[in-house]
């Protein structure tokens, strides 16, 4: 387990080193860990217990809290505007306990649960075998959530790579299979500052709700049996939402504008509703209504479609094409 009470070898002998261990209280737990290590992995820790080593000497005895000089560590940079948002908890609501001569830093107030901080732990000894072997999406978020409270900024980079690449933002890799996920996916989002994964956990959270169409009516009318369903019919909801955007996003879609032909031939003159409403290739009719509900999928079709045998010339066809991708 990270930060075990064992003595690291080589431990520096300079004057009036820090502590080598303290206690870390979440509720009723308390975990014994290393000082140094907390502190080369985290800016956050280290302000909080340089800060506490300040009211320590200053006054000879633990205070309530960690007050300081608020040129400190408080969760922000000086250079505000060249830095992404700072998420971390603010090391000024912690106060510290002794007991026996021992240090406890209550981290209550920071919000981190225990299953997240436990989950840091063990990230913080398994972070090369997290590489090679997959700890899963529920393992992650809970890290990611530790992570982002108490600013580690390596294993925030790990564990924001992994739900980015679990929820893509980009069309060309979007497919009919089902993530699991997706609810809590949308609030890590929102909450650890990862907007891109956004998108695809919306739309698959809505694709859920497609194929469990048999709970619609009981879901979306708030008709569960009881509290333990609440979790479920708050994600229906979530997901009914986004299923209305969906259906918005197609026909904004079949309703794109023609481009202007550029020969007399050309059928981009033409809106794509109505090629799409043909009987031609590749079958209009069929996009319409298969990808009603699932306009990301239907793009990705759309921009696999031959626009040549739909009578576009070539360079026509490709315009075509950069408009799906968002790159016209």
């Amino acid at each position: 387990m990270a930060g075990s009470s064992r003595t690291p070898q080589g431990a520096s002998e300079a004057s009036s080193p820090p502590p080598e261990t303290s206690i870390e209280n979440i509720g009723v737990v308390r975990f014994r860990l290393h000082q140094s290590r907390l502190m080369s992995q985290s800016p956050w820790f280290e302000a909080l217990f340089k800060k506490h080593t300040k009211t320590t000497s200053t006054t000879g005895s633990v205070v309530g809290g960690c007050d300081v000089e608020e040129e400190d560590y408080n969760g922000d940079d000086e250079d505000e505007d060249d830095e992404e948002e700072d998420d971390s908890a603010d090391i000024d609501d912690v106060t510290v306990e002794s007991s026996e001569g021992q240090d406890i830093f209550i981290l209550d107030s920071t919000g981190i649960t225990i299953e997240d901080f436990l989950a840091l732990l063990v990230a913080i000894d398994n972070a090369i075998t997290y590489y090679h072997n997959d700890p899963g999406f529920q393992t992650v978020a809970c890290i990611f959530r530790a992570v982002s409270t108490l600013n580690f900024p390596a294993m925030i980079e790990f564990a924001k790579l992994y739900v980015e690449n679990e929820f893509p933002d980009d069309v060309e890799s979007v497919s009919r299979d089902r993530l699991d996920h997706a609810a809590e996916a949308v609030t890590q989002g929102c909450d650890c500052n990862t907007p891109l994964i956004l998108k695809r956990a919306f739309y698959k959270l809505a694709q859920k709700e497609e194929e469990e169409d048999d709970g619609y009516g009981m879901a979306w009318n708030g008709k569960h049996g009881n509290d333990e369903d609440s979790a479920e019919e708050d994600e229906n909801e979530d997901g009914r939402d986004e299923f209305t955007r969906l259906m918005a996003a197609w026909i904004s879609v079949l309703d794109m504008e023609p481009l202007g032909a550029c020969a007399s031939t050309c059928k981009a003159s033409s809106a794509p509703a109505e090629l799409f409403r043909s009987t031609g290739p590749p079958g209009g009719v069929h996009l319409i209504h298969q990808y009603q509900f699932d306009p990301i999928y239907g793009i990705q079709k759309l921009i696999e479609v031959d626009w040549v045998k739909w009578g576009y010339c070539a360079g026509c066809a490709k315009r075509r094409k950069n408009d799906l991708k968002g790159g016209g």
